[in-house]
């Protein structure tokens, strides 16, 4: 087993040039993997889940600096929890934000906002936002709201 294997296999990835790395759906084009932070191409896909993999990069570089968040993969997309607890997510082309059910109405009244639904039962407290209405502000905004959400669970 060469290192490249092994990194493959650490990471759950198929990088170019492993079995499967030339067939687009499950190829990963990483360019650094260090602890948990991926720097990556944006027409990156993990295990043949894509996501918008530039979102993503926006999510983290927000959230790198908390020690208590990481990352997994969840949802066929990349979620970032807090101490154990599901706070902001990548799912599609949008970010998913665990913000309760009391703000459900309120924020899917607003524009690019949706119930997140994967099995046509919406999860509870979970909106997904259309990454067409993520500039900065917003996006430091609903993980802002996420994150207030999440501080106020109880510790896993």
């Amino acid at each position: 087993m060469d290192a490249r294997e092994l990194w493959c296999r650490h990471c759950s990835v198929t990088p170019p040039g492993c079995l499967g790395g030339e067939d687009g759906a499950a190829t990963i084009r990483a360019l650094l993997h260090a602890d948990r932070f991926w720097l990556a191409s944006p027409d990156s896909t993990i295990q043949g889940m894509a996501f918008d993999e530039l979102l993503a990069d926006r999510v983290r570089a927000r959230l790198q600096h908390d020690a208590r968040v990481s990352e997994r993969m969840m949802f066929g997309g990349l979620a970032f929890l807090t101490g154990g607890h599901l706070t902001v997510g990548v799912y599609g082309d949008g970010l998913i934000a665990r913000i309760g059910a009391q703000d459900m109405d309120a924020a899917t009244a607003q524009s690019g906002v949706r119930p997140f639904d994967m099995t046509g039962r919406p999860m509870r407290g979970i909106v997904v936002i259309d990454s067409s209405v993520l500039d900065d502000q917003a996006l430091d905004r609903w993980i802002g709201q996420a994150r207030g959400y999440v501080a106020g669970l109880p510790p896993k």
